[in-house]
């Protein structure tokens, strides 16, 4: 009884196996990236109205203005909250704004813009929240202070 046995290299065949799972992983999170990012300016509409409630936590994360407009109600998600907080967005109920935005639905029918600016109607005060290119503003306060070296590496206790 004659047994051949055909040792292959498996290595050269993981590696591109690993390696077409990791462009797949980049590609999901470069397309997650981009719909999070949640601006699309073919969609961007003017939209005034009143105020009717804040959510200063939306689950996005964003803080959330609900205005009531030509019978409709809009949800405006704006920035994040520290963010929010940082530039004093500080809408109150009854409050008349005019948000410049990208406009969506989600699957339950409800009408969101993600916001590039408001501008308060009562007081003209003007908020950017997006740069000239819809890029939010907050993305350059994010990060800083807070790398690895920094979680992981407190010089107080180590001696050099």
């Amino acid at each position: 009884m004659k047994l051949d046995i055909k040792l292959t290299d498996t290595t050269s065949c993981s590696s591109h196996r690993l390696l077409l799972c990791a462009v797949f992983v980049f590609m999901a999170f470069s397309a997650n990236a981009h719909a999070m990012s949640g601006y699309d300016e073919n969609t961007q509409v003017v939209v005034s109205g009143t105020v009717k409630q804040v959510a200063d936590r939306h689950p996005s994360g964003f803080k959330c203005i609900v205005i009531h407009s030509r019978h409709k109600n809009y949800k405006i998600l704006t920035a994040p909250a520290w963010y929010a907080k940082k530039v004093g967005l500080n809408f109150h109920p009854g409050s008349e704004i005019q948000v410049v935005g990208s406009k969506f639905y989600t699957s339950d029918g409800n009408i969101y813009l993600m916001a590039r600016s408001i501008k308060s109607l009562d007081t003209g005060r003007y908020i950017a929240l997006r740069d000239n290119r819809c890029h939010p503003l907050w993305k350059k306060y994010q990060g800083k202070g807070a790398s690895c070296m920094k979680i992981f590496f407190h010089p107080k206790h180590h001696k050099f």
